[in-house]
């Protein structure tokens, strides 16, 4: 409890700061435009997934009318797991809005290149570079529930487009951003202590 009161005795200590008064009013509208954005992503990527999956029967006949089968012929246990894939991705993302409101949290308390914000920024990148790996996986998996036992000629359900890659490269620069950060972080709190 004492460590709770610390720290929010020392975030009203530090909002009385002129400097970070400054601070926020330069990057404050940024930092809320992109958490706000990211919660209305994951919001969007939850109502898609639920729309899409959500129609049990639906998405059966989808599957069934383009690769030719009955869509009584797919067991439901098969819709649930591959609805559950879709839902675990979604799980991820939400991460991922998470710890980007963590990071953006500490750029408006006025931790930006910090050891911690860096930390933050890696997190961001991992919990992004998981999502995007599960989503490319879950791909064929998915594709396998979802016309198991018929024949679809020959197709496999591996697929990769051009946003995963624009996504895996930034994911890539911002593990970069996060190791240079820390890196600059380190190297200024050494010479902070030497002087």
């Amino acid at each position: 409890m004492i460590e709770i009161d610390d720290a929010i005795s020392a975030d009203a200590s530090a909002a009385a700061s002129p400097a970070l008064v400054a601070l926020r009013k330069r990057i404050g509208w940024l930092c809320q435009l992109i958490r706000g954005m990211a919660v209305v992503w994951a919001l969007w990527v939850l109502y898609f997934t639920m729309t899409v999956w959500g129609d049990h029967e639906l998405i059966v006949d989808r599957f069934a009318k383009a690769y030719h089968f009955e869509p009584s012929a797919l067991p439901d246990l098969n819709y649930y797991v591959a609805f559950g894939i879709n839902l675990f991705v979604w799980l991820l993302i939400a991460l991922l809005v998470v710890a980007l409101w963590r990071l953006f949290s500490g750029y408006l308390s006025g931790q930006i290149f910090t050891v911690e914000a860096s930390d933050w920024l890696r997190r961001v990148a991992l919990v992004g570079g998981l999502t995007k790996i599960v989503d490319i996986l879950g791909r064929p998996v998915i594709f396998a529930l979802m016309t198991a036992g018929h024949d679809v000629g020959g197709r496999s359900g591996w697929s990769f487009y051009p946003n995963d890659l624009l996504e895996a490269i930034f994911v890539t620069f911002l593990f970069s951003l996060a190791y240079i950060f820390k890196t600059a972080a380190e190297l200024a709190d050494e010479h902070a202590q030497i002087v």
